[in-house]
């Protein structure tokens, strides 16, 4: 694994990237929209991803 990843891929662009997460926490921001925090703790690309609506918002 090992594919590009950028802020506004989609969730499953990023997993088919990466690969499977270590962890995934969902919950809604203040406009409702939904918020997606999710955990890579291994890999060149280990990181925690938060995806706003769907789309990477911050690395």
């Amino acid at each position: 694994m090992g594919g590009t990843v950028g802020l506004g891929h989609t969730e499953c662009d990023v997993v088919r990237g990466i690969g499977a997460p270590s962890n995934v926490n969902l919950s809604c921001d203040g406009a409702g929209r939904r918020v997606a925090v999710v955990t890579w703790t291994t890999g060149r690309r280990a990181g925690i991803y938060t995806f706003t609506s769907g789309r990477l918002s911050s690395i």
